[in-house]
């Protein structure tokens, strides 16, 4: 019996090679995340546009880091095999049809300040997108955060699909990042 939660991964293939990923017609994830996957042996990149904004994800398995480049800013992380399928088995389950969960999973994140003078030069893919952008590190949120059992959850910041679960990061301290950085334009 398969769980009620657990969702395909319908492929539609356009010219141009952009996925859609959806999880259920209903909850609007097709409206919301659409991706460009670009993967190589020890490397995915994958281009999301995520509500009208693109951001790029790079999964460096050889370096174990997770890279989000947004237009103005950078972060890294470790990489999450529990979210992130290796490309041989990402490629594997796209090219066989293979259904994929597609669930959602919240990430609850914080940025240390300040942000990263350099990055280790084995993230170099990393490196060098980011090297005209803060780069931040990204670590676990531990905060226990009350919210009624009505209140909806707080939207997220980036959402992204690698391969296992749709993963939705909200960077707790985001507003703090912001104003750290208008303090250094200031």
């Amino acid at each position: 019996m398969i769980d009620p939660d657990f969702r395909t991964l319908p492929l539609r293939w356009a010219a141009d090679d952009v996925q859609l990923v959806s999880a259920d017609e209903r909850d609007g994830l097709a409206d919301a995340l659409r991706e460009e996957l670009d993967i190589g042996d020890t490397v995915e990149k994958i281009s999301v546009i995520n509500n009208g904004h693109r951001v790029h994800f790079i999964h460096d398995f050889s370096d174990n880091t997770t890279g989000i480049v947004d237009p103005e800013r950078c972060f890294v992380m470790e990489l999450s095999p529990e979210l992130v399928l290796s490309p041989e088995l990402f490629i594997s389950g796209l090219t066989s049809g293979a259904p994929f969960d597609v669930s959602r999973v919240r990430s609850s994140l914080r940025a240390a300040l300040p942000a990263l003078v350099e990055l280790r030069r084995a993230a170099s893919e990393l490196a060098a997108r980011c090297a005209e952008r803060p780069l931040y590190r990204l670590y676990q949120d531990d905060a226990i955060r009350k919210r009624e059992v009505h209140e909806s959850p707080e939207p997220h910041d980036y959402m992204q699909f690698s391969g296992r679960h749709v993963q939705e990061i909200k960077i707790n301290n985001l507003q703090e990042v912001l104003a750290y950085e208008r303090q250094l334009h200031a």
